[in-house]
């Protein structure tokens, strides 16, 4: 199964919002930019879900969008707002477009058939730099996408 187009995707919706330095497709390995803010993508989970019949099964799984803005910005006031416009230019983006996907694959905005399209705010470390995060959960599901056998 191609995760391609899911990953590219989440990184075109941040990347259309014109918020970000980079965006990238995997988890960084190393400390994001210490200026301005950083998006990155990934698979979080990979779940089965109810398929149309018997004959396959449907997937669900959920891409992480992490953003990344450094704790050590000034003005440190704007860390947060500047933070939260990006995270609702994401969201915004991804509610008008969550059909984007190609062939049968759609974005589970309101969680049907699980966790729902949302955001946790927190901090990370990485290689001794802080940050302040929001995880974007974003659930995607996969139709019809392995055959069953009788």
């Amino acid at each position: 199964m191609d995760f391609t187009d899911a990953i590219a995707y989440v990184t075109g919706a941040a990347a259309q919002t014109g918020h970000f330095d980079s965006v990238n497709g995997h988890e960084p390995k190393a400390a994001p930019s210490r200026t301005g803010m950083t998006a990155a993508a990934w698979i979080q989970s990979w779940r089965p879900v109810q398929s149309s019949g018997l004959s396959s099964i449907s997937m669900r799984f959920v891409v992480t969008l992490r953003i990344f803005s450094s704790m050590t910005q000034e003005p440190q006031d704007e860390i947060d707002p500047r933070l939260m416009t990006a995270v609702d230019a994401v969201l915004t983006y991804v509610c008008g477009h969550f059909a984007g996907l190609t062939g049968s694959r759609y974005v589970d905005l309101l969680g049907a058939d699980g966790e729902e399209l949302g955001v946790e705010l927190g901090y990370a470390e990485q290689d001794k730099a802080k940050f302040r995060i929001a995880d974007i959960t974003i659930p995607v599901v996969i139709n019809d996408c392995y055959p069953t056998a009788a």
